[in-house]
């Protein structure tokens, strides 16, 4: 997505995995992120169970995209990101398969 302001891009397992703002990037490379022998590799803004932050859980499949909104569906959850002139909202619900609420 690219506005005035921002180019934004969301990764094919749902993460947004670059912001760039006036020529800077705003995210980190990827990032391995382990816990109690649990996690994954962290890509930029991704999906985690709340208060689990350690567990990178990644969509499967390809997002989808209309007009401004990205979605991405599954293990039980899903997500979308509304990118806005000057914004970028992140709305989420449903609990991945195999976490707990937290």
């Amino acid at each position: 997505m690219q506005t005035d302001v921002y180019t934004a891009q969301v990764d094919g397992q749902g993460a947004l995995s670059s912001l760039v703002i006036a020529g800077q990037e705003f995210m980190a490379p990827p990032t391995e992120v382990v816990w109690a022998e649990k996690g994954g590799t962290a890509t930029g803004v991704f999906a985690s169970p709340m208060n689990q932050w350690y567990i990178v859980a990644s969509m499967p499949g390809a997002p989808t995209v209309k007009d401004n909104v990205v979605t991405a569906d599954g293990h039980g959850w899903n997500l979308s990101y509304t990118f806005g002139p000057d914004t970028i909202d992140l709305t989420y619900s449903g609990t991945p398969e195999g976490t707990t609420r937290g």
